[in-house]
C-alpha cells in the first residue's frame, strides 16, 4: 500500500513539474510587486527571495537616463505579522564601535537567529557615541536634547518617526534640576548622567565632580522614574568607574551643571525622571536616531538635496505597516550612489508614507541570512572596501528562534522548503550554469538537504554535478529542484543581447603559424552573464589566419602586417587587434664608438661613458657604464633623485635622440644590476611630439619590499610602449635611474648593453597599468591652495579595470571624473581644493588601480602647500638604541590664525610604548606645549592596545604669534620586539583656520625610526650556484674583522669575517630555491643589523 502511495506521489510530482515547465511558471517568484523604476532610474534587474516568514529580500540594479548605474538592496517585512523582531543593537557599550556583521554575531551568541539588519545612527567620529536617541528592549540607552530625529518600534507593530523630546530631571532634597545628556560624551554642558550601558567609566578627561549613585527602584525608560542613593561624591575626578546597578552624575569643574552637584552628599536620595513631552515615545521598545526625515504623512519633504550622491541607508514605513529597510551602494563605478531626494523618491515609489535617513557613506551596510545559511552575510559592497565599525544598528531577530531559546518551541529537523542558488541568473546559449540547493524548515532554519532531490528545466540538461548546459535560445526559463514532497525554483534568463563584451586580450602579438586560445566575458548592466566561448560569434578581419567557433585563433604561415578579430553577440561587438611583429632590432650595442653623457636631478653626481671591458660586457667588448650618487649631502635637494644617460654629439656635447623607423611594442636591454632598488625607466617621444615614460622595472614599493632593480649581475628587461601611443617613436633618454624615497637614497653603478627595439612584447602580463600624473607635483612645494590634477592610466594588454580605481587625498576618498579615450586610456580629473582650499602643509594623493588581469598598482604623490597660512610639521628621530627612547616633535609654522587641530596617529604597539609625559594625570599623556594646553582640549587619548594617539584641540587662536611654535612632543620607548624599524604615521589630520566654516585635511611625512646598530652587514649573491659574500663594516665604513656571523639566532657563529671584513661561501646557494635564512654579526658585544637571505633561481 505504501509503495503505491509513493508511486502515485512521484507521478503527481512529475506531472506537476512537467506542467510548470510547459507553462514556464516560476513558483514563489514574487512576494510583492517591486517597482520598475524610480524617477530617472530604470530598474534593469531585480532578484527577490523570501528569507524568513513574511520577510522579503530584494537586490536591484538600476540605470539612469544619462547612463549612471545604481545598485541597492531592500528587506521588507511587517513587524506584527512576520517572523522578524526589530532590535536596536550596539557593541559592548555605548562608546564602542562594531561592524554590522560583528553586532549580528554578538546577538547570535545569545542563542537566537538574526535574519538581517542595517547600520544605524550617525555618531561622533572621535568617540563612536551615537548622536541621537537609542532604546533597546524598552530601556533608554542614550539620549541628548540635541535636535535629532529617530525611528521607534512599538510592541504592537507600529512604527513612529519623528523628533523625540524628553524632559530629563533629577530631584533631591526638594529641589529639581534639569540635565540634557544621558550616556553622551562629557563636555562643558553638564550635568551628564551615565549608566553602565555607557561603558566601564564616565570617560571624563578633565577634572570634574562626579557623583556615584546606587539604584534601588525604578527603571531607566521613557516616561519612567528611577530612584537612587548617593554613595560617593568625587572631586577633581576623571573617568569614574560605573558599577553594576549604578548611575554617575558628572560635570566639569566650574562649568555648567557643577553647582547643583557640589551640594550632594552621601546618603542623599535622588529621583530621576524621563518625561515624554510629545507622548509618542513612552511605549517604544526599540529606537535609534537618524538624520533627515525623507517622507512624512505620505509627502516627500522639501529641501532634500538632488546632488549629494553617496552610499545610503534608510528605513521607510508603508500605509499597511510594512517596513522597508533600504540600502544603496555608491562612490564606485558600479554604483553612483543616491541623493537624498532620490532615496526619498525610491521609498515613496515603493509605497512608503514615512521614511528616515540613517548614516550613509562608508558606514552604509546591510546584512541578510539567505535561506539555508547558518548566519547573515554582508550583501552590499562598502565604499571603504570593508565594513566600517559603527555606533549602532537595527537587527531583525527571528521570533521563532526566541521562542526556541525560551523553550516555547522546538527547532525543525525535517526539510520542508528547498532554496535554489543562484535565484536569478543571466546566461547565453551554450553556457554552463552551476546550481546548488539548500533546505530549511518552515521558518527558514537550515536543515539537511534530502538525498532524493532531482533537477528539472526546459532550458537544457543537468549533469550529476548540478551543472546546467543551456541548449535553448533567448527567453525566461524556470529551474526546479524537487523531491517527492517539496520543490524549490529559480529563474534563468537566456539573453538575446548584452550591454558589453570583455575579451581576454585587447591585442595579440602573434607569430605566423602560432595558435592562441581566446575567451570573452559578457555583461548585462555590470552583471556578469554566464557564457561559453562558443556562445559568441568569432570572425577574422584581414588575411591573418583562422579562428574556431570556440575562439582558438591560428595565425597564417604567411601572415604579415596586422588585422583584427571581431567578437560579437547579438548587436554588441568588440575587437582584438592582431599584430605580427618583426624580429628585434638592436639599436645600440656600444661597439660603434658612440658618445654618451649624463645629467642629474636632485643628486650628488651622475656620469655615463662607454668603456671597453670584455669581462664586463654582455656581448662584444664595450658597454655603457653609468655611475650615480643619490646620497644626501650639502647642496643636494631632497625629493625624487634622477641620473639620466643619453647619446651626445662628440663635438658639441649636444644631446642626440635615437629615432626609430618602425613601430616597436617594447624596448629591451641588458642591465647589470646593483640591487639598489632604484627605478629604471626610459624617456620617449611619440609621433605627435608628446613625451612619455616607459618602465623597465616597477617603482619600489616599501609596503611589499618589491620593485626597482632587485638583482645583481646581468638581467634582460623590457619596457612596454603603451598601445595607445602612435609612432614614429624617438628615444630621448634610454636610461633614467631614479629614487623616489629619501630614505632609500644610495650610490652605485649600472652597466647597460644591447638596447633593442622589440616588436612583440613579452607574452606574460604581470604588470599593472602605467600611470602618468600631471602636473608633476611629487615632492614639490606650491604657493597655491588649488590644483587641477589629471592622471592618465593605460594598459596595452588587458586594459584598465575602471572599477578598480580608487583615489584618496590625505587618507580620505577623493572624488574624480573618469573618462575613457578611444585608445583605452582612462583619464582621471580632480580639482584639489575646489570645495575648500587646500590647507598649508604636506598633502598625499594615493592612486590604486588594476588591469583586467588583476595586476594591481599603486602610485602616491606628495606635495607641500605653502601660502603663509598655518602649517603642521613633524619630525621623528631617525635612530634609536635597542631598548632606548626617541621622540617625535610636532610644531606649527605660522600659527597665528590656527583655531582647531585634529590629529589621529597610528603606531605599532608591539614595537614601542608611549612614555607618559604627566604621571599626575590619569592615563598616559604626550607633552603638549603650554600654549596648546591653554586651548580647549576636546580629545587627548592614547590607545596602546590598538596603537592610536588622538588629539583634538580647539580655541588655539591665541596659541602663538611666533613664526614657528612648538605644539607637542611624543616620546616612545623601544620594546624588545622592536625589530629593525618602526613607523609613526598620521592616519587623519585636519585643521580649522581663522573663520573657515569647515576643516581642511593635511598629511605628515611617514616617520621611520631604525635601530642604530654599531655594525653594518650587507649580503650579496643569493642565486643558486653563485658565491654569497658577507661584508661587515662599522658606522664609518671601516671593515670589521673577526666578527661572528650567526644564522637564525644560533648561539654559535657559522662563519667569521676576515681581515677585510668579508667572508665568501658557496654553501648557502646549494640550498633549495626559496629557502629563507637570517644572519647577524656580533663582535665584542656589538651587533649588526639582521639580513634576510632568500635563495633564488
Amino acid at each position: 500500500m505504501r509503495q503505491k502511495i509513493l508511486r502515485d506521489t512521484r507521478r503527481f510530482l512529475s506531472g506537476l513539474v512537467s506542467l510548470l515547465l510547459i507553462c514556464s511558471i516560476l513558483l514563489g517568484n514574487t512576494a510583492f510587486a517591486f517597482i520598475s523604476g524610480s524617477g530617472s532610474t530604470k530598474i534593469v534587474h531585480n532578484e527577490e527571495r523570501e528569507i524568513a516568514k513574511g520577510v522579503v529580500w530584494n537586490k536591484w540594479h538600476g540605470v539612469t537616463s544619462d547612463g549612471k548605474t545604481k545598485v541597492g538592496h531592500t528587506i521588507t517585512f511587517n513587524p506584527l505579522t512576520s517572523d522578524a523582531f526589530v532590535m536596536a543593537a550596539y557593541g559592548y557599550n555605548v562608546n564602542s564601535r562594531v561592524t554590522l556583521s560583528s553586532s549580528s554575531y554578538l546577538v547570535e551568541q545569545e542563542g537566537v537567529k538574526v535574519i538581517g539588519g542595517i547600520n544605524g545612527d550617525f555618531y561622533y567620529v572621535e568617540t563612536g557615541i551615537p548622536i541621537g536617541m537609542m532604546i533597546q528592549n524598552g530601556r533608554l540607552v542614550s539620549y541628548s536634547t540635541t535636535k535629532w530625529n529617530a525611528i521607534g518600534f512599538r510592541e504592537d507593530g507600529t512604527v513612529h518617526i519623528g523628533e523625540p523630546l524628553l524632559e530629563m530631571q533629577f530631584t533631591v532634597n526638594g529641589k529639581t534640576f534639569g540635565f540634557n545628556n544621558f550616556n553622551k560624551s562629557q563636555n562643558d554642558w553638564g550635568p551628564y548622567l551615565y549608566s553602565q550601558d555607557f561603558g566601564p567609566n564616565t570617560g571624563s578627561s578633565v577634572p570634574s565632580i562626579e557623583v556615584v549613585l546606587d539604584i534601588f527602584s525604578g527603571e531607566i525608560a521613557v516616561g519612567k522614574t528611577v530612584t537612587a542613593t548617593v554613595s560617593q561624591v568625587k572631586t577633581n575626578a576623571k573617568s569614574t568607574p560605573i558599577g553594576q546597578n549604578q548611575l554617575v552624575l558628572s560635570a566639569r569643574n566650574e562649568k555648567m551643571g557643577y553647582e547643583p552637584l557640589k551640594y550632594l552628599k552621601p546618603g542623599d536620595v535622588v529621583e530621576f525622571s524621563f518625561k515624554d513631552v510629545t507622548g509618542q515615545w513612552s511605549n517604544v521598545s526599540q529606537a535609534i536616531g537618524g538624520e533627515k526625515i525623507l517622507i512624512n504623512n505620505g509627502v516627500i519633504q522639501s529641501g532634500l538635496s538632488t546632488t549629494d550622491y553617496n552610499p545610503v541607508s534608510a528605513i521607510g514605513v508603508k500605509a499597511n505597516g510594512d517596513v522597508v529597510i533600504f540600502q544603496a551602494d555608491g562612490r564606485t563605478t558600479l554604483s553612483q550612489g543616491l541623493s537624498s531626494y532620490e532615496t526619498a523618491r525610491f521609498l515613496y515609489d515603493l509605497g512608503c508614507v514615512k521614511a528616515i535617513k540613517l548614516d550613509g557613506g562608508g558606514s552604509s551596510a546591510i546584512i541578510a541570512r539567505m535561506p539555508g545559511h547558518k548566519s547573515p552575510g554582508l550583501q552590499n559592497t562598502p565604499s571603504d572596501g570593508k565594513e566600517r565599525a559603527n555606533s549602532n544598528s537595527l537587527l531583525l531577530v527571528s521570533k521563532r528562534s526566541i521562542d526556541i531559546k525560551n523553550g516555547l518551541s522546538e527547532p525543525g529537523t525535517e526539510a520542508t522548503r528547498l532554496h535554489v542558488y543562484p535565484k536569478k541568473t543571466y546566461a547565453l546559449p551554450k553556457a554552463t550554469v552551476q546550481y546548488n540547493v539548500l533546505a530549511t524548515d518552515d521558518y527558514y532554519f537550515a536543515t539537511d538537504v534530502p538525498n532524493d532531490v532531482q533537477w528539472y528545466t526546459n532550458a537544457g540538461t543537468f549533469d550529476s554535478g548540478k551543472r546546467l548546459k543551456v541548449t535553448t535560445g533567448p527567453g525566461s526559463y524556470p529551474v526546479y529542484a524537487a523531491n517527492d514532497d517539496i520543490l524549490g525554483s529559480a529563474e534563468l534568463i537566456i539573453l538575446g543581447s548584452v550591454t558589453s563584451l570583455k575579451p581576454s586580450h585587447s591585442v595579440i602579438y602573434a607569430v605566423p603559424g602560432e595558435s592562441v586560445d581566446l575567451s570573452c566575458e559578457a555583461y548585462y548592466y555590470n552583471i556578469k552573464v554566464a557564457a561559453d566561448d562558443t556562445s559568441f560569434t568569432w570572425k577574422v578581419e584581414g588575411n591573418i589566419g583562422t579562428i574556431s567557433e570556440d575562439g582558438k585563433f591560428t595565425a597564417a604561415n604567411n601572415a604579415q602586417a596586422k588585422g583584427r578579430i571581431v567578437v560579437s553577440y547579438g548587436n554588441t561587438s568588440t575587437y582584438i587587434d592582431v599584430v605580427f611583429p618583426d624580429p628585434p632590432d638592436v639599436i645600440e650595442d656600444f661597439e660603434s664608438n658612440s658618445n654618451w653623457s649624463a645629467s642629474k636631478e636632485k643628486a650628488k653626481s651622475a656620469t655615463a661613458s662607454v668603456i671597453e671591458n670584455k669581462d664586463i660586457a654582455k656581448s662584444g667588448t664595450k658597454v655603457l657604464k653609468v655611475d650615480y650618487d643619490f646620497t644626501l649631502d650639502n647642496g643636494v635637494e631632497k625629493g625624487i633623485a634622477g641620473a639620466y644617460a643619453y647619446r651626445v654629439n662628440p663635438d658639441t656635447g649636444e644631446q642626440l635622440n635615437i629615432n626609430l623607423s618602425k613601430y616597436p611594442a617594447a624596448i629591451g636591454m641588458w642591465v647589470y644590476g646593483d640591487n639598489s632598488r632604484t627605478w629604471l625607466r626610459a624617456q620617449l617621444k611619440d609621433g605627435s611630439g608628446q613625451k612619455f615614460y616607459i618602465d623597465f622595472t616597477p617603482e619600489y614599493n616599501p609596503s611589499t619590499g618589491t620593485g626597482g632593480i632587485d638583482w645583481t649581475g646581468w638581467k634582460y628587461v623590457e619596457a612596454k610602449i603603451p598601445s595607445g601611443r602612435k609612432g614614429p617613436f624617438t628615444i630621448e633618454m634610454p636610461v633614467r635611474i631614479m629614487c623616489t624615497r629619501d630614505d632609500m637614497r644610495t650610490k652605485g653603478t649600472l652597466y647597460i648593453d644591447r638596447i633593442q627595439a622589440v616588436y612583440t612584447a613579452s607574452a606574460s602580463d604581470n604588470e599593472p597599468p602605467v600611470i602618468n600624473i600631471s602636473p608633476e607635483l611629487n615632492q614639490s612645494v606650491i604657493n597655491a591652495n588649488k590644483v587641477s590634477l589629471v592622471a592618465n592610466l593605460f594598459d596595452d594588454r588587458s586594459g584598465v579595470d575602471i572599477k578598480s580605481i580608487e583615489v584618496s587625498l590625505d587618507s580620505l576618498n577623493l572624488p574624480f571624473n573618469a573618462s575613457v579615450n578611444t585608445d583605452g586610456t582612462v583619464v582621471l580629473k580632480s580639482e584639489l581644493g575646489a570645495e575648500l582650499p587646500l590647507a598649508d602643509g604636506l598633502h598625499r594623493v594615493n592612486f590604486k588601480y588594476a588591469d583586467n588581469f588583476g595586476n594591481k598598482g599603486t602610485k602616491t604623490i606628495e606635495f607641500t602647500v605653502d601660502t603663509g597660512a598655518p602649517q603642521i610639521i613633524a619630525s621623528t628621530q631617525g635612530t634609536v638604541e635597542e631598548g632606548g627612547t626617541f621622540t617625535t616633535q610636532i610644531s606649527v609654522k605660522n600659527p597665528k590664525n590656527l583655531r582647531k587641530v585634529y590629529m589621529d596617529f597610528i603606531f605599532d604597539p608591539s614595537k614601542v610604548e608611549i612614555v607618559d609625559a604627566d604621571p599626575n594625570i590619569s592615563g598616559k599623556q604626550i607633552a603638549l606645549a603650554p600654549g596648546v594646553k591653554a586651548g580647549k582640549i576636546i580629545t587627548h587619548r592614547i590607545d596602546e592596545v590598538n596603537g592610536r594617539i588622538t588629539l583634538e584641540i580647539d580655541n588655539l587662536l591665541n596659541y602663538s604669534t611666533a613664526s614657528q611654535a612648538e605644539f607637542g612632543t611624543i616620546t616612545f620607548k623601544a620594546k624588545q620586539a622592536f625589530g629593525e624599524s618602526t613607523e609613526l604615521n598620521l592616519r587623519l589630520g585636519a585643521m580649522i583656520v581663522g573663520q573657515n566654516p569647515k576643516s581642511q585635511t593635511f598629511a605628515l611625512p611617514r616617520m621611520k625610526t631604525s635601530i642604530d646598530y654599531d655594525l653594518v652587514l650587507t649580503v650579496t649573491g643569493t642565486r643558486a650556484g653563485e658565491p654569497t659574500v658577507f661584508t661587515l663594516t662599522d658606522k664609518n665604513g671601516n671593515p670589521v674583522s673577526g666578527a661572528g656571523i650567526y644564522l637564525n639566532n644560533f648561539e654559535t657563529p657559522l662563519f667569521r669575517t676576515g681581515d677585510d671584513g668579508r667572508y665568501e661561501t658557496r654553501l648557502l646557494t646549494q640550498f633549495p630555491v626559496g629557502t629563507e635564512l637570517e644572519f647577524r654579526c656580533i663582535k665584542d658585544g656589538k651587533k649588526s643589523n639582521k639580513v634576510k637571505v632568500v635563495i633564488t633561481e
